[in-house]
């Protein structure tokens, strides 16, 4: 399940901020943060300065950071209010005016989409890739909760996305959940139940999934730290999300709201959130990034307590269930470019730090963790101050310190 068209991990933002209100070479700060696809500043037709807004784009890819297209002539919604051949002729001029920019990977068609809007979005969704076909189409979905099959017209989720992807013809999905910043099990529960829904969605109909997480604190959502925002970040990672991308990073159009502390206020500063980001991001390029883009999902497991319908681990042919085990996500991934077997642990409490040991079954030929920059580290001996790899009568168990939201990648061979 490969992202069209891409050829590293992608990690982006939601943008609301017109390009004529950000500088030009607003790009850098992207590729500091470790951007590598992402919702340009939005162009509005008649309104925002075309060199300005070519200026942002150029900008983008000579900092190597694709673009998604948000020109307001292409919201599907448009066609509701146009007709479908006036609609098409907008679309059209947007091709005349962007489509030969090498930043641009995709076009953005909306947001959202519900019961009425929903034909008009999968023909959008049609129509650009017939007239622009160098560009992906991008739309971002619902989130489930209780009670969100009446508003998207369906029966069961399942059914939705399904059909969404038949009718559309996208060859991704991507949606948006925020519940987990409430800090709530009702909240926690919905988050995960959402990773679920749309990694069974995609693992049925062999497309990757992408998920939008929060850094912005609004309405009842808590102002994510450091330890959020990994936690965040790699549970996603560990329930098989493809791309990440963060609402929202800039608050400059926004004052009289609860919305508060974006990435960069409204004030143009730069908050702790951005450095957060930056730094999470970034370690993630020099560590993950280059493996979760091959590696295939398998198994995800919840370890201690289960959230959101993923199953609750106990014990099986190839990992015994340590003693008192915390809460903690286990995802078993393979690659079809080698024949190690992957695991992928993630610390799922946003609070406590736990020493964990992952048990694995009977023989181990060998078994190493993911230290940084491609280099592994054999499994054996005593490992610093996470503790001593030992062999039991059944297990060789691998202990390891983890923070809040961290990830260690394992792989063995038997």
């Amino acid at each position: 399940m490969k992202n069209p068209g891409l050829d590293r991990f992608p990690l982006g933002f939601w943008s609301t901020l017109d390009a004529q209100d950000a500088g030009t070479d607003a790009p850098k700060d992207w590729a500091e943060m470790g951007m590598t696809l992402t919702m340009g500043h939005s162009y509005t037709h008649g309104v925002t300065d075309k060199a300005h807004f070519t200026a942002m784009l150029d900008s983008a890819y000579e900092n190597n950071v694709r673009i998604i297209l948000c020109d307001n002539r292409t919201q599907a919604r448009r066609m509701m209010e146009l007709g479908e051949e006036a609609y098409a002729a907008e679309l059209r001029a947007v091709v005349e005016d962007w489509g030969t920019h090498p930043a641009i990977w995709g076009v953005h068609m909306g947001d959202e989409p519900d019961a009425e809007a929903y034909p008009y979005y999968v023909r959008a969704l049609r129509m650009i890739r017939e007239i622009a076909p160098q560009w992906e189409p991008y739309a971002n979905l619902l989130p489930w909760w209780p009670g969100m099959e009446k508003r998207a017209g369906t029966d069961t989720w399942a059914n939705y996305l399904d059909r969404f992807l038949q009718d559309s013809g996208m060859r991704y999905l991507s949606y948006d959940c925020y519940t987990q910043m409430n800090r709530t099990p009702e909240g926690t529960n919905i988050y995960f139940s959402n990773l679920k829904l749309y990694g069974d969605a995609a693992l049925r109909n062999n497309v990757p999934f992408w998920t939008i997480l929060l850094c912005v604190p609004h309405f009842k959502y808590q102002d994510p730290t450091l330890d959020d925002i990994r936690w965040q970040f790699n549970t996603a990672l560990a329930c098989g999300a493809k791309g990440i991308s963060w609402f929202y990073l800039y608050q400059q159009n926004i004052w009289n709201s609860n919305y508060r502390n974006a990435p960069v206020n409204q004030l143009g500063r730069k908050t702790q959130g951005y450095y957060n980001i930056s730094d999470i991001q970034n370690i993630f390029h020099r560590t993950l990034a280059p493996y979760m883009d091959k590696l295939q999902l398998k198994k995800v497991w919840h370890v201690g307590q289960a959230f959101g319908g993923f199953d609750l681990f106990t014990g099986d042919d190839e990992v015994e269930l340590s003693p008192g085990a915390h809460p903690m996500i286990m995802s078993y991934f393979s690659n079809p470019e080698d024949d190690w077997n992957y695991i992928l642990l993630v610390n799922n409490d946003t609070r406590t730090d736990v020493n964990f040991s992952l048990a694995l079954r009977g023989e181990i030929a060998e078994a190493q963790e993911l230290v940084r920059d491609g280099q592994w580290r054999s499994m054996s001996g005593l490992l610093f101050d996470d503790g001593e790899v030992t062999r039991t009568e059944t297990a060789l168990e691998l202990p390891h310190w983890y923070a809040p939201g961290q990830a260690i990648l394992y792989r063995y061979r038997r």
